[in-house]
């Protein structure tokens, strides 16, 4: 004898078989389509928590400088602030319009600077803000100023003020709390 042939597949056999493989290539596209489906709602979900913190930060930001800029117009509204005007009095540097406005309040103990118009310095260099004060002629150093056009700065309190000036420093400040270069005045 001669092996028996295999008997050719029925049409029904097929039919079952790719049924197979069709059911079992849908069961992995849910799978993967289930997995893509967490991955991106977890992502979303990330996404939106961060979205609602940043909102948070900005809104309590925004209450911050509401607060600070009430406080301010309260501070310059007072009647105990003095506003001292400061002039720009050096002559070796062009800086047309420059200038400075010191406010102090002794009152309050509180002390602005407001600066427009100074001209840039090199990265080498900073403003320093000074006082002299009745009973001292010696200017004492306030603050380096991180100058910022027609921004309201604060800056440390001395009884007694009577005069400000704001000088050109290394970065940093006054290397011998004397100022270096006085280019501001005001009295």
């Amino acid at each position: 004898g001669s092996a028996p042939t295999p008997a050719a597949p029925t049409s029904g056999s097929v039919v079952r078989t790719v049924s197979i493989w069709l059911l079992a290539a849908a069961a992995l596209a849910a799978v993967v389509l289930a997995y893509n489906t967490v991955q991106t709602n977890t992502r979303l979900e990330n996404e939106r928590a961060q979205l609602q913190q940043q909102a948070q930060n900005c809104a309590e930001e925004r209450a911050a400088n509401e607060k600070a800029a009430q406080a301010q117009m309260a501070f310059l509204a007072d009647p105990a602030t003095r506003g001292i005007k400061m002039n720009w009095i050096d002559t070796t540097i062009n800086a047309p319009g420059a200038v400075g406005m010191a406010f102090n309040n002794p009152d309050s103990a509180a002390t602005y600077i407001r600066l427009a118009n100074l001209p840039a310095l090199a990265a080498d260099q900073d403003y320093q803000f000074w006082v002299i004060t009745a009973g001292n002629p010696n200017p004492q150093p306030l603050d380096v100023i991180r100058y910022q056009d027609s921004v309201l700065i604060r800056t440390q309190y001395r009884d007694q003020a009577q005069a400000f000036a704001m000088s050109i420093e290394p970065k940093g400040g006054s290397p011998n709390g004397v100022p270096t270069k006085v280019v501001m005045l005001g009295t």
